[in-house]
């Protein structure tokens, strides 16, 4: 874990392509961003974050703080990671892991009784080379999960090319979530399936 330690990260993080859902009234942004250093934006592990300066909200799971210097929380994208890692203080969670999250518009929440057709548009926006690699599948209550190898081509570097993605109805908006677990700590099927789901309860749970 020494390279986690020295925050050793990636420079660019791409978070998911253009892609309009047909099936759903929602277009899934286009985010390119430069990470910054992640020794800056100090968060407690217990801090929750605004976005859209408005009442809704964004917290991580313990262990995890926000890194304030890569989100971009009045346009609804937070970037999530180890407190270890954003304070360069205190220890690893037990599954450690690079999170964003998108949240929608108002209104957007599109997901309750549509989850089938939300998976299927989800799978089908993946690039070609990604498609086939797929691990997982989970469709839940007002969302959907998927857990995929991503190409060598799309790989960043000190992020496993195992990559979780879902798809939340959270407090009327659309959350898109994306998470990466790191080359020196994988993150094994049940435990990123586990983290993922955790995390879109506790949006949930932070913004009721």
């Amino acid at each position: 874990m020494e390279i986690l330690r020295k925050g050793a990260l990636i420079s660019t993080l791409l978070f998911m392509t253009g892609c309009q859902f047909s099936d759903l009234d929602f277009e899934m942004p286009n985010l390119d961003f430069e990470m910054p250093d992640l020794s800056l934006g100090l968060t407690s592990q217990t801090d929750k974050a605004r976005f859209f300066l408005a009442s809704t909200f964004v917290q991580g799971a313990d262990g995890f703080c926000i890194d304030r210097t890569s989100s971009r929380l009045a346009s609804g994208f937070a970037v999530l990671a180890p407190c270890a890692l954003v304070a360069d203080d205190g220890e690893l969670p037990p599954h450690p892991a690079l999170i964003t999250i998108q949240m929608g518009a108002a209104g957007s929440a599109s997901l309750q009784g549509a989850e089938a057709s939300a998976l299927d548009a989800l799978t089908g926006a993946l690039p070609l080379a990604d498609r086939s690699d797929i691990l997982e599948t989970v469709i839940q209550d007002a969302s959907v999960l998927i857990h995929y190898r991503v190409s060598a081509a799309n790989t960043i570097d000190g992020l496993s090319n195992e990559l979780w993605r879902a798809l939340a109805d959270v407090d009327g908006r659309l959350a898109t979530v994306a998470m990466y677990s790191y080359n020196d700590a994988p993150l094994s099927v049940d435990d990123g399936r586990r983290l993922l789901s955790q995390t879109v309860d506790i949006l949930r749970n932070a913004n009721r």
